[in-house]
């Protein structure tokens, strides 16, 4: 693959000492700046999220059983009601299809390679964002003085990207395969576990445009 000219398998986003690898060498400070961010900030899932795809997860294992509400907090030693109310979630997202009666409960209404850990986490909390100012459309009250807003936005577009591209199948794994899985598409781990340099640079691509705007 290529973006503007450049083959983007020699790209190293980590490599700091060489910025005559980088695709936007202009931006190589300020990317310094994003990887130090990364490295310290607190991206924390719900509770609830996490029930979420602990649930999945498990109905997952069983494709066609209908598990009912209390064979899930049974297998799962959760309260009943906490399960309830994220079956409910889970079901409005439309990760799952239900059924009444006897033989009733709910199964998977889709693939788990076509449910990401992104839908799943925005289904319970919303459109995904890592600070107050990382969507445009939200004005922060320090945006007169303070020059993060880019970077903190190029941060959050590689979070939803890497979320988007993490399958509930990677997740039905006993152990992670190669250092991150992004099996949403394709069953190449060794060729997709090289993306999050690519996923780094289109983030930063898409920023730039807006911003020149």
């Amino acid at each position: 693959m290529r973006l503007s000219g450049v083959q983007t398998s020699r790209l190293n986003p980590w490599d700091r000492e060489h910025p005559e690898n980088w695709l936007f060498p202009v931006y190589y400070e300020s990317l310094i700046h994003i990887v130090d961010n990364l490295e310290n900030a607190v991206f924390r899932i719900g509770m609830l999220t996490d029930y979420g795809i602990v649930i999945l997860t498990q109905i997952a294992s069983s494709p066609e059983k209908w598990s009912s509400a209390t064979d899930i907090a049974t297998a799962l030693v959760m309260p009943i009601h906490t399960v309830a109310k994220v079956l409910k979630t889970l079901h409005q997202g439309g990760f799952l299809e239900s059924r009444r009666g006897k033989q009733g409960g709910y199964r998977l209404a889709k693939s788990p390679r076509e449910i990401s850990v992104r839908a799943i986490f925005e289904a319970f909390e919303g459109q995904l964002r890592v600070t107050e100012c990382a969507i445009p459309s939200d004005p922060c009250q320090l945006s007169s003085k303070c020059h993060m807003a880019r970077h903190w936005r190029v941060i959050n577009e590689v979070i939803r990207r890497t979320l988007d591209d993490i399958s509930l199948e990677f997740l039905l794994q006993p152990e992670p395969v190669g250092w991150v899985g992004f099996v949403g598409r394709s069953s190449n781990l060794e060729r997709d576990c090289k993306r999050l340099p690519v996923r780094l640079i289109q983030a930063i691509t898409a920023e730039s445009s807006t911003g020149s705007k």
